[in-house]
């Protein structure tokens, strides 16, 4: 078995854990995306990484530790055709490998930089996704339009500002009742402390923090998902304009 193979079975080990099966197409599909993301790498920097294995595990493993969350939420709720907008996307992670294990949900990314927008296009091509929109926007101007204000039922972001900011981003795209799914290291806990102003302000309530282990290359690491309930409308306050919610959060 070549070191290829055997990355691949380390991860179908792992992912075995979050998802009932892993179809041979999806696994085909991820491993197109990364294969497709270390190659435009080499020429425009959309995501850090030194080695394949830590864009299999650190990235694209990662972000499918959301699929237990979201797929209960859909079950319980019955949603038909999940919407999810994923903000601040960047090389494409979670939004990518979401999609590919999601392929009936809508998807929305919203990325400012204009190189890794250009990448998801092409990826998204690549892969034959349908229900896949890519907007070169800020969350804040994007977050007031109303085709996208509280018509999603997830919101994911990772790697993204301070909690408190990240909150004012991605909540306005929530409908009430629908999630916000937030990627956290174990650094977040004095974060929940500082955030109890901007969850009152924005209508958001804590439901639970997924804890999980990823496997990396000379250790495992503990990450966490905050996963907040959006418990009614968004105030017309918010987002408010660009830069600010950085510059002053909640």
């Amino acid at each position: 078995m070549d070191i290829q193979q055997q990355l691949l079975e380390k991860f179908k080990n792992f992912i075995e854990n979050y998802i009932d099966e892993l179809k041979v197409e999806q696994q085909d599909q991820l491993m197109r995306f990364l294969q497709l993301l270390t190659e435009t790498n080499l020429i425009h920097n959309l995501v850090s990484f030194k080695t394949f294995e830590e864009l299999v595990f650190r990235h694209a493993a990662d972000s499918l530790c959301a699929l237990p969350i979201i797929n209960r939420i859909i079950k319980e709720k019955n949603i038909a055709a999940p919407s999810i907008v994923d903000v601040g996307s960047g090389g494409g992670f979670p939004a990518i490998p979401l999609k590919i294990f999601l392929p009936q949900s809508r998807f929305l990314l919203v990325e400012s930089v204009g190189k890794k927008c250009v990448f998801l296009k092409e990826a998204s091509a690549a892969l034959g996704f349908e229900n896949f929109r890519v907007e070169n926007i800020r969350a804040e101007e994007i977050g007031r339009a109303s085709d996208c204000r509280e018509k999603f039922d997830f919101a994911t972001s990772r790697a993204l500002s301070g909690f408190n900011s990240n909150l004012e981003f991605i909540s306005p795209f929530v409908k009430p009742g629908g999630l916000c799914i937030i990627y956290k290291s174990d650094k977040y806990k004095d974060e929940l402390i500082n955030a109890e102003n901007a969850l009152r302000k924005l209508n958001l309530k804590l439901l639970e923090i997924f804890s999980y282990e990823i496997p990396l290359e000379t250790e495992t690491k503990k990450f966490n998902l905050l996963v907040l309930e959006k418990t009614g409308h968004t105030q017309n306050t918010y987002p408010r304009r660009t830069g600010i919610p950085e510059k002053n959060p909640l």
